[in-house]
């Protein structure tokens, strides 16, 4: 890799707010074409202004000086006749907040979605454009203008005058916030678009489980004695053997737990002040919250090795049934026995035919799914799941392209497993005895001379090659796997 870069360190400066505007209006500040298209909502633009209020950071930006000329620039919704210059602004990192800040308070551009952000006097807080207008919103393009801001105080929202000091404090606020900035002087083009990647692709972006976390980490104090999403796996695979389950699909159980749709914003979880923040348990506290998620991903794993055959996570199909388990086995800790079986039904043609009906998407199989538990609804909610795989293929799980991280070769490895495998490690007395222990060793790869899956050869696949090792009967005859497979999955 070269070594060769910029030939000057970036000089820091700041802006105020007011003025890096200004200069995005008059063309000064411009999108270089190696950017990304613009990529936020509105809730993000209206988080970005909330921010700005509140006095936290936002990011520094990195900015390219240098002669651009005579041009018509497209900034967001705003197409600016750009003049010539010599120290013109290419945003390098940054466009998104610059875009969203240039298009919010101007006229033409808070006209257009996701920009048409307006001031919420009463509630003192920034939101998208409200569907019923009325003197308490003010649109930023006229918070942002002390001329247009006096005027429209005396027009259109002349019943909230009282209000008059918030907007003229929030308007000054925002005129005045300082926001950091890299300037690049260099000619190489190749070298900025480095930058660009370096600066987009290296390292990896914090996950859900991550920032859930930091939201709702408490105090420091008594940290190591809370409940945590990390703590929940390690006790849940403490207490059934199952395996460790990641912190995402943890934090997604917690919150289908708590309403329909665990990919809902995670921000407001705790929030039962806020409207917008519906619950299946009102008023629960955060630690109780945990506590009981824990207990239903304990229910819904026993149900899945106990019932469902499925002895450790590395046999999961799809992580987002576990999920939809937990919700169910939430509400109903103590399913009837006939529910149990629809229950274990549901599981199996969804891991076989899910992906034809739902696409293979998380998101899109968790909210389905767990939508159609309803809460006091057993009977319903068990029918409504088994009826939600009408539409699905009922094939048998084929063999000839085996791979253990596939939902196939999971399906078949369950089904061996159903038939109770038999080596010196499962003997007790002389007798077969089912362990989950055993099945977490054997996946772990932990216990010593166990016959685990053989290695493939050419001259026998592994999926074929597997079967009378794992789960051949007394008479020494081994099962075949379509009728083995099909009893387990209940097609």
């Amino acid at each position: 890799m070269s070594t060769d870069g910029l030939g000057t360190q970036p000089s820091a400066t700041t802006y105020e707010l007011e003025d890096l505007v200004a200069q995005a209006w008059q063309g000064r500040v411009r999108v270089p074409h190696f950017q990304r298209d613009f990529r936020w909502g509105s809730q993000d633009v209206v988080r970005l202004f909330d921010s700005i209020i509140k006095g936290y950071p936002i990011g520094s930006l990195l900015l390219w000086v240098r002669h651009s000329g005579v041009e018509s620039v497209t900034l967001g919704e705003l197409r600016i006749a750009a003049p010539e210059g010599e120290n013109t602004f290419w945003v390098v990192d940054g466009q998104q907040r610059i875009t969203s800040i240039a298009n919010a308070l101007h006229p033409e551009g808070n006209r257009h979605s996701p920009f048409s952000v307006h001031y919420d006097l009463k509630a003192q807080k920034f939101v998208d454009r409200p569907r019923v207008m009325d003197d308490y919103y003010i649109p930023l393009p006229i918070l942002f203008d002390l001329v247009e801001l006096i005027g429209w105080f005396s027009d259109s929202g002349r019943g909230a005058r009282e209000y008059f000091p918030v907007a003229q404090r929030i308007a000054t606020m925002l005129r005045q916030y300082k926001i950091p900035a890299y300037l690049v002087r260099q000619d190489d083009e190749e070298v900025l678009t480095d930058i660009f990647d370096r600066m987009n692709n290296f390292g990896k972006r914090l996950s859900r489980a991550e920032i859930f976390s930091a939201l709702f980490a408490g105090p420091e104090e008594g940290s190591a004695q809370r409940l945590s999403l990390s703590r929940i796996a390690e006790r849940v695979d403490a207490q059934t053997g199952f395996g460790l389950i990641d912190a995402n699909t943890v934090l997604h159980s917690i919150r289908a737990r708590r309403g329909p749709d665990p990919m809902r914003d995670i921000r407001g979880e705790f929030a039962d002040g806020d409207r917008r923040v519906t619950s299946d348990f009102p008023g629960e506290s955060q630690e109780s919250a945990y506590a009981e998620s824990e207990a239903a991903l304990v229910r819904a794993v026993a149900f899945l090795q106990r019932d469902a055959g499925v002895p450790h996570l590395s046999l999961l199909t799809y992580k987002a049934l576990l999920v939809v388990l937990v919700r169910f086995f939430a509400h109903f800790p103590e399913p009837t026995e006939r529910n149990r079986i629809l229950l274990r039904r549901f599981y199996w043609r969804a891991a076989v035919g899910g992906p034809t009906v739902f696409k293979g998407s998380f998101t899109q199989v968790s909210r389905i799914l767990c939508a159609l538990v309803r809460p006091g609804h057993e009977e319903t909610s068990v029918q409504e799941l088994v009826k939600s795989m009408d539409r699905s293929v009922r094939e048998i799980p084929s063999a000839v392209r085996f791979r253990t991280n596939e939902a196939v070769g999971k399906i078949i490895l369950c089904s061996w497993w159903w038939l109770q495998p038999r080596s010196p490690l499962l003997l007790v007395n002389g007798t077969k005895k089912r362990s989950f222990g055993a099945a977490r060793r054997t996946v772990d790869g932990g216990a010593r001379g166990a016959p685990s899956f053989p290695a493939r050869s050419p001259e026998r696949p592994a999926a074929m090659g597997c079967g009378p090792a794992l789960h051949s009967e007394p008479d020494g005859v081994p099962r075949k796997l379509p009728s083995t497979t099909a009893t387990v999955v209940g097609v």
